[in-house]
């Protein structure tokens, strides 16, 4: 068997520097390998592509908000329109109805019996047309 070999000091601080040392030589090495710039450069070139394709994707969503936004102010507009015509409609036929109300032989007015046995109040008939 062989014996226990004790080194002393000096001659461990010297194998661990040189250990260090090797080990530092085999990573700047490897860092200056050509197939390890490439890789790097190929993770750029994915991250980069990535990037674009995230920016795309956002400059197109807010392009489909915009558009969203303008659709629905041209509803809202659309919508407004539609109710002033609804108002102007129902106040033209409220005038109309008004106008035909003022016309005698009409139904809401008083037959001349009646507009004497109830000289002082106004009765009104029910109309169908309001």
């Amino acid at each position: 068997m062989s014996g226990y070999k004790d080194f002393d000091l000096q001659q461990r601080l010297s194998d661990a520097a040189a250990a260090k040392k090797a080990t530092l030589e085999k990573f700047r090495a490897a860092s200056e390998d050509p197939a390890v710039a490439t890789r790097r450069a190929a993770r750029v070139a994915v991250n980069e592509a990535r990037l674009l394709r995230i920016a795309k994707r956002e400059a197109a969503k807010r392009a489909r908000e915009a558009e969203l936004a303008e659709l629905a102010l041209r509803a809202q507009r659309e919508a407004e329109k539609v109710e002033a015509l609804l108002a102007a409609q129902k106040a033209e036929r409220e005038a109309s109805l008004k106008a035909e109300k003022k016309q005698p032989g009409m139904l809401d007015t008083l037959p001349a019996k009646l507009q004497k046995r109830n000289a002082g109040e106004v009765t009104e008939y029910w109309n169908p047309w309001e």
